[in-house]
């Protein structure tokens, strides 16, 4: 799956192949700075993440959802004890994947 980013920043995934030609198209379509934008391709990934972060380098870091049980020990209005549980959730990573560069500023690095 390729990312678009323009000056740096996430702009959207794109689900073409290698081999399509679309970056002009798009960055004229969506009225980008073509000097803002780059093209990285993630191996492997064929859907948008549900999370996920971005690295200083545009490494792609998918995160995982990890739900833990906190169990809490209460007591009520009678001295009984009450056992409560919450739900905790946080954010693993899971991989990590180094993009191929086929654009960076505007310029083709690799040809696609």
């Amino acid at each position: 799956m390729f990312c678009i980013f323009v000056g740096d920043n996430l702009n959207d995934f794109w689900s073409n192949k290698i081999g399509d030609v679309f970056l002009e198209i798009t960055i004229s379509k969506l009225r980008m700075e073509p000097s803002q934008v780059d093209l990285n391709y993630y191996p492997q990934i064929y859907e948008r993440p549900k999370f996920f972060e971005f690295d200083q380098n545009k490494n792609l870091i998918i995160k995982k959802e990890v739900v833990t049980i906190n169990e809490m020990v209460t007591q009520d209005e009678f001295g009984e004890d009450v056992i409560t549980q919450e739900e905790i959730k946080t954010l693993e990573t899971e991989k990590i994947i180094e993009p191929v560069v086929y654009f960076a500023k505007g310029l083709m690095v690799k040809p696609c």
